[in-house]
This record gives C-alpha cells, structure tokens and sequence, in this order.
C-alpha cells in the first residue's frame, strides 16, 4: 500500500507540471505595451482630482464649446454647458475601467466555477448547468443586457448587474471543455487513486492547467463589456447625467462634431486606446501562457 502510494504521488509530482506554464519564460512586447498603456491610463483616472482642479459636472457659460487650450481648460469644454472636456475624460473613465475590470472580474470566477464543477462532475450536475447556460447562451448576449437594463431601470449598478447575469456563460463553456478533457489526465487519475478529494483535485491539479484560456478571454471580454458600457451610455442606458462616462460624452457632443470636434472624438480615442491595451495584453497573454514542448 505504502509502496503503491508513493508510485502513485510520483506520478502526480511528474505529469502535473502546468502546461500552462514554463520554468523560463520570456515577456512578450505586446504584454508589455498593453499592460503600461493601461497603467498609464487606470492612473489619470485614478489620479484625476491631482491633474485638474476643475468640477466634472460643474458649468461654464461663459464658455460654452471652448477649443483645446483655450481659458485653462486643456481639452476645451462641451456645449451647450461648458463643462471641462479633460475633468470627464478622467472621471468618466473611472466607470468605464471599473465596468472592464469590475464585469469581467466577477463573471470569469463564476463562470470558471459552474465550468469546473460541469466538467469534473458530469452527469445531471453537467446537464442541469449547461442546460442553465443554454437558455442564457439561446439569446444575443446584447439583447439579454439590454432587457435587464431596461426592466432595472438605467444605472451604472444595474449595468453591474446585468453583465454578471450574463456573462458567465462563455468562460463556463471554456473551462468545461477544457476541464472534460484535463480530468481524464493520467495525473488526475492518479490523484484520485492517491486519495485526493474532489476539491483539492480540482483546484490544485485541473484549474492551474486550464484558467490560461479563460484569462485570455477575459481580456477580449474586458474591451467587450467597455465598449457595451459606451453603447449603453450613448443611449442612455448607462451612467447618467451629469455623472461623467466615454458614451454619454460621445452622445452629448455628436450633434457638434463638426463644429467642435473634440468633444465626441476625444472619448472616442480614449475607448480606442483602452480596447488596443486589453487586446495587446490579450495578445501576450496567449503567447505567454502557450504550451511549450
């Protein structure tokens, strides 16, 4: 028994190296790049009361509409209120950063979660939760949003809301695919010979192997849930006025687009330097975390 045992443990130490992982790595460029883009841009909205002085919803008519670098104000101001372009930028980003962050972070935990638990189990737990994603994955993710939105009322909470109600679904088909196949791993079934629970089996030996494919995921759903964040604000679903955010900014100043430029333009650069981040980090994710031989 004993000696059965430590067979069985030298097996698990041998084949449960992460695939996921090597031992000399080297950082890609697109990881790096992502990655500094989105560190400088998390800290002008974080820092935002440190690099202008002005209110976000506080008003100038004196100024209405005001060109970059005209009376202090960096970016301009929008029309007809005259509120600081720059000030809205900063803060307005906050929201749409912590929906990037906050959206997704909640829905890759939950959704690894139901995956890992479908995939190890099987059986009527795997048709009972898939059956439950089915029903959400029958319906554009969009659509389902919008209806939550709708019947909640418009809200930055309740746009919390409805991506988490929705968007698990897609990191838990992920990991149940992968978790179908990792558990029948010579290593897994070792563990199981070994006296290893279920728990422990798939925390420490399936999850490590397989969470790389949700990461990188998450960073395409990260400029996803950013750009739906937009979308609902330009509608008027999302943040409302006067709290600042990219989409209703974009709203507000489309009808001046060709008077005054900057003030739908400049958020809509600013959600295009966002997306190419988490795409870059998406990107050296992927080549990262790649399986090497």
């Amino acid at each position: 028994m004993a000696a059965n045992a430590q067979a069985a443990q030298e097996l698990i130490d041998l084949d449960a190296e992460p695939i996921t992982t090597s031992r000399h790595r080297a950082v890609t460029w697109p990881l790096v790049v992502g990655l500094g883009i989105f560190a400088v841009i998390a800290l002008l909205c974080i820092f935002a009361p440190l690099i202008t002085h002005y209110d976000p919803t506080a008003q100038d008519l004196l100024h209405p509409g005001a060109p970059p670098f005209t009376g202090g104000h960096v970016l301009g101001t929008d029309a007809p209120y005259g509120r600081d372009v720059l000030s809205r930028l900063l803060y307005g980003g906050r929201a749409d950063l912590a929906i990037g962050l906050g959206g997704t972070g909640v829905t890759i935990v939950v959704g690894t979660l139901i995956g890992l638990i479908s995939g190890y189990y099987g059986g009527w737990v795997d048709s009972v939760l898939m059956r439950i994603a089915d029903v959400f994955f029958a319906f554009p993710f969009l659509v389902l949003v919008l209806a939550i939105v709708a019947a909640l009322g418009p809200s930055l909470f309740n746009l919390f809301v409805a991506i988490w109600a929705v968007g698990w679904v897609s990191y838990a088909r992920i990991i149940r695919g992968q978790t179908l196949s990792m558990k029948q791993r010579d290593f897994v079934l070792a563990s199981r010979c070994g006296g290893c629970k279920n728990g422990r089996i798939m925390v420490r030996h399936i999850l490590p192997h397989i969470i790389s494919a949700a990461l990188v995921f998450a960073m395409v759903d990260a400029i996803g849930n950013i750009l739906l964040a937009a979308a609902l604000g330009y509608l008027g679903l999302g943040v409302q006025e006067p709290a600042p955010e990219w989409g209703t900014m974009i709203a507000d100043g489309q009808q001046y687009i060709v008077t005054q430029w900057w003030v739908p333009t400049i958020p809509g650069i600013a959600i295009a330097i966002t997306g190419i981040s988490f795409s870059l980090i998406g990107d050296g994710l992927a080549t990262y975390l790649r399986p090497r031989g």
